[in-house]
């Protein structure tokens, strides 16, 4: 039990595993790593906190930004790492399964939402897209989000609500192209 005023400990790299894979698989999908790749980066990211374990000051910023920022630097190096790569791997048209038992029509059904939450979230800016899902989908605050990416409290919120709009924007662009496809049916 940690006594007022005291940093609570850092678990151990197993423990923080364990809590934080899911957390961390999601941020490397969001920041661009393709999904074959995946796994690779996420255990790049956890021999760097390994690594880097006795740096982390939980006074200065929560476990899960410290995590994210090491997840954001791997994955930077890993997009260079592939720029300069000469031989071009084929990707996966598979995603990975958490869940085998869903029927091919609510597999189907799947991918089509996510082909079409993809292709909103590619029209975004970089910017306005990792601050859109560290918020709506990571749940992450605007404090921890401009510690993150290294702006002002303000600046998250314009890109938040810049991101909102037009992530509307494209969900009503999507609805209007389904209903002109089965009018013209």
């Amino acid at each position: 039990m940690s006594h007022a005023g005291e940093v609570p400990a850092v678990p151990d790299i197993v423990e923080l595993y364990r809590q934080h894979r899911a957390f961390v698989w999601g941020s490397l999908s969001r920041l661009g790593v393709r999904s074959e790749d995946l796994e690779d980066v996420l255990q790049d990211v956890f021999i760097t906190v390994h690594r880097r374990l006795p740096e982390f000051d939980g006074t200065r910023a929560s476990l899960r930004t410290w995590l994210f920022v090491i997840c954001r630097g791997v994955a930077s190096n890993h997009r260079r790492s592939l720029q300069t790569r000469h031989a071009a791997v084929a990707q996966s048209a598979a995603e990975p399964r958490l869940v085998d038992d869903v029927s091919p029509e609510e597999a189907a059904a799947r991918a089509q939402a996510k082909a079409r939450l993809d292709s909103i979230l590619a029209e975004m800016s970089f910017e306005k897209r990792i601050t859109f899902l560290m918020y709506e989908v990571d749940r992450m605050s605007t404090e921890d989000i401009a510690e993150i990416l290294g702006v002002e409290k303000g600046t998250v919120f314009s890109r938040l609500h810049a991101a909102r709009r037009e992530f509307e924007r494209g969900v009503r662009r999507l609805q209007l192209l389904d209903l002109v496809k089965e009018k013209a049916k």
